[in-house]
């Protein structure tokens, strides 16, 4: 058994662990930041270093169209 550590404070842990809800289906609805945000249980104050790498990486994913971002809301690429 190999365990692995992920920060999301870590740019590349985040971009893999958000790949990965959009493989699974998390952003087939849309999305607001404030949402994906509660979900990875980063919504409270000490958090805000992780908040502020998921924005960027969730920046980043738009502009590569593995999301979509309308309407205050990311959803998943066709």
């Amino acid at each position: 058994m190999e365990k692995t550590v992920l920060s999301l404070a870590n740019p590349e842990d985040a971009r893999l662990v958000l790949e990965g809800m959009i493989e699974d289906g998390f952003f087939n609805k849309p999305k607001t930041l404030a949402e994906v945000v509660k979900h990875l249980y980063i919504d409270r104050e000490d958090k805000k270093e992780e908040r502020q790498v998921l924005e960027r990486v969730v920046g980043e994913l738009v502009r590569e169209a593995k999301l979509v971002f309308n309407e205050g809301a990311y959803l998943k690429s066709n």
